[in-house]
């Protein structure tokens, strides 16, 4: 069954459909749609908000229930991205701060790697922002990478404690579920 993207303005009245919708993909900000009427294209700067529901549907007659169910899995997407972005800020470890971006994750995994593999070997090189380069002995190097590990596993427990808030929780309007951010929780 085809769908249709309505589009609210800030007093929930329906100012814009899109009928005979095959396919999309949503965003919080944008969607981008093709549809059998209106073509291939996509509808961003919204005053509100909207919604794709069934082509039978009147603007009026979408409940904010169905509005909120729509919205919440991409508002799990926005937290996943910035627990992604908080992951990648960093950390903080023994006076010094620490990248932690895919390629610096992953340059803790070889060096983790390393000790295993290498009992004998006995000093890492290490960069930080503030105390730069140098060698550190084994047992520091394992204390900073249960760091990196302990950060981003709290960001991790934040972020699922959001998707449950977000899947579980009431919102009795879409602005309340839109109220749900990183920093706030």
């Amino acid at each position: 069954m085809e769908k249709q993207i309505i589009v609210y303005n800030k007093d929930f009245e329906g100012v814009n459909s899109i009928k005979g919708v095959t396919s999309f993909t949503a965003y919080l900000d944008k969607v981008e749609y093709e549809s059998v009427l209106a073509g291939v294209g996509s509808i961003s700067g919204f005053e509100n908000c909207y919604v794709v529901v069934d082509e039978d549907l009147e603007a009026d007659q979408v409940e904010m229930q169905t509005i909120v169910d729509f919205y919440r899995p991409l508002k799990v997407s926005e937290m996943s991205q910035k627990c992604t972005e908080a992951i990648e800020a960093g950390f903080e470890y023994d006076e010094d701060f620490f990248e932690y971006d895919k390629t610096a994750q992953s340059n803790f995994s070889a060096t983790m790697m390393q000790l295993l593999l290498s009992p004998t070997l006995d000093q890492v090189y290490i960069t930080g922002e503030i105390k730069g380069g140098r060698y550190v002995d084994r047992a520091y190097f394992l204390d900073l990478y249960n760091a990196s590990e302990s950060h981003k596993t709290s960001q991790n427990k934040k972020l699922n404690e959001l998707k449950d808030l977000i899947n579980k929780g009431t919102f009795a309007t879409l602005e309340n579920l839109k109220n749900v951010t990183w920093d706030n929780s």
